[in-house]
């Protein structure tokens, strides 16, 4: 829905409802002109977040005419809004300095409830790639009993829509125009759930296209290949670069002769002399800062620093293509049927003899690094005449292989003493390195306690550490000291090993939605009890344990050698892959019986020699 009030898929209570919601869209020579108008009932002090409407505009889409009431349960009017009380304010993210991208932005509550929100406005555009992208609904939990949209376009304008959980439009035409009308409901009653798909496809929603737009030039959807051809054809004329600067891209790669090794120089440079800005697809700036300008003022956003990364391989004759993807997790398929801007990021693809390297030109990461945030989708590779969607290529659970060696000694009947080393891969290694770049030094240790230390224990001497600036791995020590691992009780040792950390997903009596793992997991360990005095396991208490299924393995191995060490050996893996409600009952059956030999707890009794 445009002009949502804010996210629109975090969770909520039934605290409010929207009672209706009107979108008119006028398509008249060059000009979209959006008309937005919502009735939302506020039910309780819970509810007023629903009061607080944030409307996007930008350099390319013109808000006018906002305005809002309030009424009470009878219908009088007893609350307007005032124009000095509507902020500005920049979509400002964690991952950006500087956005185009703003809001109108305010707050119009009443202290007696219920009461109705009363809001409406008008945007409009001449640059547009889509007529409307439509989602009436405020939350997936909060109803929406009524929602209209009104489309008007001239007859010989050819569009193209895809809908969800909608049905199919009425159509009207009278004096050359047009009118398309979709109406809908939605019962709010979507709940997001551990590993659930993106909830936008749970929701009623519409996407409309014209066959043929005006974005600064002519393009096309009538394919993916016309799109692309369109793209490539704005990227061409922003690739100079200044004379200097091809001067020293030549220079980096002079008497380097093998083609990857000059890309990953390259790249490089791209990551050590520029910085990134985000300035939003969605909402603006479709196209890519100028090469030069890119050069000049060492920013630039995702599409920029592809765009200047690509012009940067180009003087030193590599052949590249700008990528078009819709990055972020969980992974939102684009529909392949509708050939339209459906993407939020854009990387760069160079193909080598067998092989593509995946570049992300915003990030400070490895070379040829395609993480969690654009692993296993498909991209748009831009191309003069044969543009195509392709797919990135999945990790693997050698690429997510991550492992802990953990030494765990007993200082006292109740003190335990623990040396960690982990070398992490995939989306902790991500985590990690983020840490390490941008927690200051005062915190890090906190933050790194709190999201890799050992429950219940006091964590110190950390130290992360990576092989080189392209390592795919990272590795993480540190000491703790806890009560939780080894016990004496009655004569016996009483050992709990640190579990994995499972994926806690609800009984299939209680999951609603089903279950998309885009990333596998794949965890091992080696964890070395040091127990005083010489050993020996209670019968079949640290026996040997496997099983498989289609979910994923689990396998467990104890050794007390003659010195009395308790040896464990542990590995886990998840399968990547999309459960239905029908195989989730199989999945979560592998989960609990995972967590079961996770939680068990191992005795030993003490004084006895092992031979």
């Amino acid at each position: 829905m445009a002009g949502s009030l804010h996210s629109l898929f975090a969770q909520a209570a039934a605290d409010a409802v929207l009672l209706s919601h009107r979108t008119v869209v006028t398509l008249k020579g060059r000009t979209l002109r959006t008309e937005v108008g919502n009735r939302i009932q506020i039910n309780n002090r819970k509810g007023d977040k629903y009061a607080t409407v944030a409307v996007p505009f930008s350099k390319i889409l013109k808000v006018s005419d906002l305005q809002a009431h309030i009424t009470d349960s009878d219908g009088n009017v007893v609350a307007k809004l005032k124009p000095s009380a509507i902020r500005k304010r920049s979509l400002m993210t964690d991952e950006a300095f500087f956005q185009d991208a703003m809001e109108l932005e305010f707050s119009l509550t009443s202290p007696r409830y219920p009461y109705v929100l009363h809001y409406s406005y008008v945007s409009q555009q001449t640059d547009f790639m889509h007529l409307t992208r439509w989602i009436p609904v405020l939350d997936t939990g909060i109803e929406t009993r009524s929602a209209q949209l009104s489309l008007q376009v001239p007859v010989d304008c050819k569009l193209r829509y895809a809908m969800n959980q909608i049905g199919p439009p009425d159509i009207d035409e009278q004096e050359g125009i047009r009118t398309y009308t979709w109406n809908t409901r939605f019962n709010g009653e979507v709940e997001g759930e551990l590993y659930s798909p993106p909830l936008i496809s749970f929701v009623p929603g519409l996407w409309v296209v014209p066959l043929r737009f005006n974005y600064t030039s002519p393009g096309s959807f009538h394919s993916w290949k016309s799109y692309g051809s369109w793209q490539y054809a704005v990227n061409d004329k922003l690739q100079q670069l200044p004379a200097a600067e091809i001067q020293t891209v030549r220079s980096l790669v002079s008497g380097i002769t093998d083609t990857l090794e000059m890309v990953r120089a390259v790249y490089h440079y791209l990551q050590d002399h520029t910085r990134y800005v985000n300035i939003s697809i969605e909402n603006g700036g479709l196209i890519p800062v100028a090469a030069h300008r890119v050069a000049i003022n060492k920013y630039g956003d995702c599409k920029g620093l592809s765009n200047y990364m690509m012009a940067l391989l180009r003087a030193v004759g590599i052949r590249s293509h700008y990528a078009d993807v819709h990055a972020g997790n969980p992974i939102n398929y684009i529909n392949d049927t509708l050939p339209a801007q459906q993407f939020n990021h854009v990387i760069l693809a160079v193909p080598l003899s067998g092989d593509t390297l995946w570049l992300d030109c915003t990030s400070k990461g490895p070379f040829n690094y395609a993480g969690t945030f654009i692993q296993h989708r498909p991209a748009l590779l831009i191309d003069k005449e044969e543009s195509k969607l392709v797919t990135i290529p999945a990790l693997t659970k050698a690429d997510v292989h991550s492992a802990r060696t953990i030494t765990i000694g007993c200082d006292t009947n109740t003190v335990n003493r623990l040396e960690v080393d982990c070398r992490y891969r995939g989306a902790d290694f991500e985590t990690i390195s983020s840490i390490d770049r941008n927690v200051p030094v005062a915190d890090k240790a906190r933050v790194l306690h709190d999201y890799f230390g050992v429950k219940s224990s006091v964590s110190e001497n950390f130290q992360v550490g990576f092989s080189h600036r392209d390592s795919a791995f990272a590795t993480l020590k540190f000491t703790a000291r806890s009560r939780q691992y080894i016990k004496k009780v009655a004569g016996e040792w009483h050992i709990s090993s640190i579990p994995f950390a499972i994926p806690p997903f609800r009984k299939p009596s209680s999951r609603q939605l089903p279950v998309q793992i885009d990333v596998p997991l794949c965890f091992t360990d080696t964890q070395i009890f040091e127990i005083p005095g010489v050993v020996s396991p209670v019968k079949d208490a640290i026996a040997d344990i496997e099983f498989t299924s289609h979910a994923g393995n689990y396998c467990r191995k104890t050794v007390v050698d003659s010195s009395g060490k308790l040896l464990i050996y542990k590995k886990f893996e998840l399968n990547a892959g999309f459960y239905s409600q029908q195989q989730y009952p199989g999945l979560y059956d592998f989960i609990r019986r995972v967590t079961e030999v996770e939680n068990t707890l191992l005795v030993l009794s003490a004084n006895r020699n092992v031979l």
